[in-house]
Parts: C-alpha cells; structure tokens; sequence
C-alpha cells in the first residue's frame, strides 16, 4: 500500500491536480469552503481556513518536483503538505494574513478608493493611481 500524505488547500474551492503517472485518477484537493468554520448562508468563514485532502505520497511528489517552483499557489505556501495531521490547522494559522489571491471582496470596500491593488512581485500593495 502507497503512503499517504495530508495536503492542506486554502484556495476557496480547492483543485483537481492532474494525473501524474499513465493509469492514475486526478486528485481533487478540498478547498478552504469545505473548513467547518464556513457558512454558507452569511459567507462567513475563519482566515485560516483550509481544505484538508490524503493523497498518495508518491503521486505528490511528482506533482511538486513537476510544479513546484512554476506553480504559485504551490510556491506561497497556499498548498502545503504536513506529516503530521495536527500539524495541519497549525501551519494555515500560521499563515493565515498570506493571501491566496482569491480573497472574498466586502460590499463595504467596492468603492474604488478603498480597493488595493496587489504587486503580483512583491504582495505588497500598490497605490491606486486614480
């Protein structure tokens, strides 16, 4: 029996990575709404959230050794893997003012003034030119 590993996912609504030897079945990641502190009804939902996934352990590793550096959401740490699944909730905390690029905007902040734009380089924010 092949190894598994717990894969963290805190985009919104996860991903389906490619099959990575002839013969494998993609592999669906959960995303950051199948957290249990998502409400669908207000929206709601931790910072911290993430998705929770075991996949096999060699089929990742491919995935990583294929991806890893070319692939943002892999590269930011938005995808992580941990050894340990207690390890799991602890590492998103740990990285939950890290965004994603997919962070829900509030009604209260579509008024064009109060919008960031984000330097895709840096991740720092960059003055509106309006």
């Amino acid at each position: 029996m092949a190894d598994k590993i717990l894969i963290g996912c805190r985009l919104p609504h996860g991903l389906t990575l490619p099959p990575m030897k002839e013969g494998a079945e993609p592999v669906t990641l959960k995303g950051a709404y199948s957290h249990p502190s998502f409400n669908a009804a207000s929206g709601h939902i931790a910072p911290w959230a993430y998705g929770k996934t075991m996949a096999d352990a060699d089929l990742w590793a491919e995935f990583k050794k294929q991806y890893g550096d070319k692939f943002k959401p892999l590269s930011s740490g938005a995808i992580f893997e941990v050894k340990k699944p207690a390890d799991a909730e602890k590492m998103a905390i740990e990285r939950q003012d890290e965004r994603t690029g997919l962070e829900r905007i509030s009604p209260d902040d579509l008024a064009r003034d109060k919008l960031q734009q984000i330097d895709p380089k840096s991740q720092k924010p960059v003055k509106n030119k309006v």
